[in-house]
C-alpha cells in the first residue's frame, strides 16, 4: 500500500471511531429520587440507565459517598447495552450511626466504556433520628499539679423517646456513669481529672443509649503543669574561711514553674542582702549571703525560698582557727644586779585574720596588761616588771606567752634571758700601820677596799671610835675588780692607857662592810686587828666602844697630841698616795 492508501485508511478508521463515540450516550434517573430512613435502617432506590446513543456500550457505576452502595456495578452485567435499551440498577443509602438528622444528597455516576464519558444523576435521603444524644463541654483545661480540672458535660436527648444513657471516659472520674433523659432534656454530669506530674491527655467522653443506636463522642484535652516550682543554688558549693571573718556566697533563685511567683528567702546562717523577690516564670533572681562564722568545723548553709512551694539549696563552709599573734621582747637579753627592779618591754602583734583578744601570761614578774584586743595587723606594747631579788645568780629565762582567747589557741611565746650578776660586792681588809712621834703614841690602819662586784662603786668611809680617831678620805670610788685604800689614824692622847676598839665602816651602793681593830694603849702602842664582822651587805654597826681606863690630867697635852697626830697622819698619807 502506498502512502496515499495508508492516509485514506487512517482517516476512515478515525471517522468510524468518532462516529461510534458520538453515538454512545446515556441517560440516568431514579424511579423515586428522594427517600427517608432511620439511622439504624437504610433507604433503597431503583436507578434506570438508558443507552441513548446509536452504538452498543457498557457502563461502570459509582457513587460519591461511602454510605451509598450500588449493584450491579457493571451495566449490563453481561454483553452490552444496545442503543435504546434500558437497565435497572439497585442503590442503597446506609446512614452512619452518628450521622445527624437531616436531608443529604448524593451522586450516582455511569462511565461509558466506549467514550470514557461520565453521566450522573442526584439522589436525596432524609435521615430520621428517633434516638439521638449529644454531648457538649469545654474542649481543654489546664491546671496546676495536684489541682482538679472539672469538665461540666451537658448531655442532651435529641431523640423522640425517653432513654437511659451510659457515660464512659478513659481518663478522669465521672460523677455519674448513667443518666435518664426525656426527649429534648439536657442535664449535666462532671468529669474530674487531676495529676501529680506534668502531663497532657487527650481522651474521649462517650454517651451511649442502653436501648438504641443513639451515641455521641467528644474529645477533650487535659493539661497538668508544674505551676509552682523553683530551684535554689548557692555558689560556691564549698568554701573555707577563718572564724570571725566575713565571707560571701552567691544565691540564685530560679522560677521553674509555669506561673509568676513571689519568693521570700531565709538562711539558717548569716544575713541575706535581699530576701523578697517577684520572679516571672523561667526567670532568675540573685542575692548575696554574708556569713561570719563563730564556730570551728564544717557547717552546712541552707537557704530556703518560700512561695507556693518551699525549696532549699545548700552549701558547706569549713571554718578554721585563723587567730594568731606574735609576741617579742624588744631585747632578748639583759644584765641585772642582785636586788634590781627592772622593766622589759614587749610587743604583741595580731598576725591572724580577725579581731581578737589575746591573753598574756609571764613565767615571772608583773605585766602591765593581762590581755590586749587587736585588729588584724595591729600591735601593742606591754611592760613586764621584774625583780632580780627573786632570781638566781646567773642566767634566768623569762617567758612571755600570748594566747588567742576565743578558742584558747594558738599561743606564741618570747623568751628574755636576764643574767643576774654580783654587781656590788666588796672585800675589806684592815692592816695596821704604826708610826711614832716623840713621846706621843699614834697608830695608823690601812683600809684596803677591793671592788669584787661587776660595776664601779663609791664607798663612804667612817669609823666608830673615840673622837681622837679619824678616817681619811671620807669616800672612795673603786672601779670593778680594782683596789683602793683609806686610812685610820689614832692619835692617842697623853697618858692614855687601856684597850680601845676601833670599827671601820665602808658603805657603798647595795653593800655595807665593817671591820674592827683593838688598840691596846700601855707603855707602847699595841694594835690588834680583829676579824671582819660581816662579809655581806649590812646596816648595823658596833654600838659599844670600850672606854679608856686612863684619865687625862693635862688638857693641853691632849690637844697637842691630837694636833701632832693629825700632822703625822697627813705626812704618812702624803707619802703613801
Amino acid at each position: 500500500m502506498d502512502n496515499l492508501g495508508r492516509t485514506i485508511a487512517a482517516s476512515v478508521i478515525m471517522l468510524l471511531f468518532v462516529g461510534s463515540a458520538a453515538a454512545s450516550t446515556a441517560d440516568l434517573y431514579f424511579t423515586s429520587p428522594e427517600r427517608q430512613t432511620e439511622i439504624e435502617s437504610y433507604a433503597q432506590y431503583e436507578l434506570t440507565i438508558e443507552n441513548t446513543g446509536t452504538a452498543e456500550d457498557v457502563y461502570m457505576m459509582s457513587a460519591d459517598q461511602d454510605q451509598v452502595q450500588i449493584a450491579p456495578q457493571r451495566v449490563p452485567e453481561e454483553d452490552t447495552l444496545e442503543p435504546g435499551q434500558k437497565a435497572t440498577v439497585n442503590v442503597w443509602y446506609d446512614p452512619k450511626p452518628n450521622q445527624e438528622a437531616g436531608t443529604y444528597s448524593f451522586d450516582i455516576k455511569a462511565t461509558s466504556r466506549a467514550s470514557g464519558k461520565t453521566y450522573s444523576t442526584e439522589g436525596r435521603v432524609k435521615v430520621i433520628r428517633d434516638h439521638d444524644v449529644t454531648l457538649e463541654t469545654t474542649s481543654s483545661q489546664t491546671v496546676c499539679l495536684g489541682n482538679k480540672a472539672v469538665y461540666n458535660v451537658d448531655v442532651t436527648n435529641g431523640g423522640t423517646q425517653a432513654e437511659n444513657f451510659e457515660l464512659i471516659t478513659r481518663y478522669g472520674q465521672l460523677t455519674q456513669s448513667e443518666i435518664a433523659l426525656e426527649p429534648g432534656e439536657t442535664r449535666s454530669v462532671k468529669v474530674v481529672a487531676s495529676s501529680n506530674s506534668s502531663t497532657t491527655e487527650n481522651f474521649n467522653i462517650i454517651a451511649s443509649s442502653k436501648t438504641s443506636y443513639a451515641q455521641d463522642i467528644i474529645n477533650v484535652e487535659f493539661n497538668a503543669e508544674r505551676c509552682w516550682a523553683s530551684q535554689v543554688s548557692i555558689q560556691p558549693g564549698n568554701k573555707e574561711t577563718a572564724a570571725y571573718t566575713g565571707t560571701e556566697y552567691g544565691v540564685t533563685v530560679r522560677n521553674t514553674g509555669t506561673k509568676d511567683d513571689a519568693f521570700t528567702l531565709t538562711s539558717n546562717v548569716g544575713d541575706l542582702e535581699e530576701t523578697n523577690f517577684e520572679i516571672e516564670s523561667g526567670q532568675t533572681a540573685s542575692t548575696t549571703l554574708e556569713v561570719t562564722p563563730e564556730e570551728l568545723g564544717t557547717q552546712t548553709l541552707t537557704v530556703t525560698a518560700e512561695s507556693h512551694v518551699s525549696t532549699r539549696g545548700s552549701a558547706t563552709l569549713n571554718v578554721y582557727n585563723g587567730m594568731a599573734s606574735t609576741v617579742a621582747f624588744e631585747d632578748s637579753g639583759t644584765t641585772v644586779c642582785e636586788t634590781e627592779q627592772f622593766t622589759a618591754d614587749a610587743t604583741v602583734t595580731n598576725t591572724g585574720e580577725a579581731k581578737e583578744s589575746f591573753a598574756l601570761t609571764a613565767s615571772r614578774g608583773n605585766l602591765s596588761d593581762s590581755a590586749v584586743e587587736l585588729d588584724p595587723g595591729e600591735s601593742e606594747e606591754v611592760e613586764l616588771e621584774l625583780n632580780s631579788a627573786e632570781m638566781a645568780m646567773g642566767a634566768n629565762n623569762v617567758t612571755l606567752t600570748s594566747t588567742a582567747a576565743t578558742f584558747n589557741a594558738p599561743s606564741s611565746t618570747s623568751t628574755l634571758t636576764a643574767v643576774k650578776e654580783n654587781c656590788h660586792d666588796l672585800e675589806m681588809n684592815l692592816v695596821s700601820y704604826e708610826k711614832s712621834a716623840g713621846e706621843n703614841k699614834a697608830a695608823i690602819y690601812q683600809i684596803a677596799l677591793t671592788n669584787t662586784g661587776t660595776r664601779e662603786n663609791t664607798y663612804n668611809l667612817s669609823v666608830q671610835a673615840p673622837d681622837w680617831v679619824t678616817v681619811t678620805p671620807e669616800s672612795k670610788t673603786v672601779p670593778a675588780g680594782q683596789t683602793r685604800y683609806g686610812y685610820i689614824y689614832a692619835g692617842v692622847p697623853f697618858e692614855k692607857r687601856g684597850e680601845i676598839q676601833i670599827t671601820a665602816m665602808a658603805e657603798g651602793t647595795e653593800i655595807e662592810k665593817n671591820m674592827s681593830a683593838m688598840l691596846i694603849v700601855d707603855d707602847g702602842v699595841m694594835q690588834k686587828i680583829l676579824s671582819e664582822e660581816d662579809n655581806t651587805p649590812t646596816g648595823s654597826f658596833f654600838s659599844n666602844v670600850p672606854g679608856i681606863e686612863a684619865t687625862q690630867t693635862v688638857a693641853g697635852r691632849i690637844t697637842a697630841a691630837l694636833i701632832l697626830g693629825i700632822l703625822i697622819t697627813a705626812a704618812i698619807l702624803y707619802h703613801e698616795w
